[in-house]
Formats: structure tokens, sequence, C-alpha cells
């Protein structure tokens, strides 16, 4: 029973070192952020798709899916990351971090007046 046992720490071990070499944040949003990100989220019009498409946002980075008119999106503050509402909420109650570039929306969050 002891070697099952010390391979269990062992391999919890490895895993905490996976995940702090990979870089997997503990940091999560609470409902006051998500309320925060409210403001920026913006319902897709033929105007908004075309501008998504000419810069190069043409799929949401999470779901891999099209934007299409009338969904509804969150554009980062500062990154300017776009994800469809429905896919970045819950990614936000696991993980503080943009689905992009790893920025800390929290702290993107804090520096806003």
């Amino acid at each position: 029973m002891e070697d099952g046992y010390a391979n269990r720490q062992a391999g919890e071990g490895i895993a905490a070192l996976i995940e702090r070499l990979m870089g997997v944040n503990k940091d999560t949003l609470n409902k006051k952020d998500l309320e925060n990100l409210e403001k920026h989220m913006k319902k897709i019009d033929d105007f908004s798709l075309g501008e998504l498409l000419r810069v190069g946002h043409e799929d949401c980075p999470i779901c891999l899916e099209k934007y299409k008119v009338d969904e509804i999106v969150l554009v980062l503050p500062t990154c300017g990351h776009v994800s469809h509402k429905e896919c970045i909420v819950p990614w936000f109650k696991k993980d503080a971090r943009c689905s992009n570039c790893r920025a800390n929306i929290k702290s993107q969050l804090k520096s806003q007046p």
C-alpha cells in the first residue's frame, strides 16, 4: 500500500510541475469582474462582422466557430481579442487570462477607471 501512496504523491507533484511550467493560472474572474466585462460585450452587425474579418478575427478562439451577425461577443479591453460571450464567460470562471495571448484580464479590469 505504501507504494501506491508514494506513486500518487509523485503523480500529484508531477501534475503541479506541469501546471507551473505550462503557466496554468489558478486565478479566475469573480461575479463582479464578469459584470465589469459586460460593457465590453458587443452585438455583431454587418459592419462589425466586416471589421472582425478585416483584422483577421473571423473565428472564436475557444469554439473555433465563425462569427455571425447578431451574436454577442466580448472585445477584451486592453489586448482587443474577441470571443463569443457564451464561450469566454465559462473560460474566465476557470482562468483569468485571455484565451489568445494569456494577458491577465483581472489586472486589465483593475487598471480601468
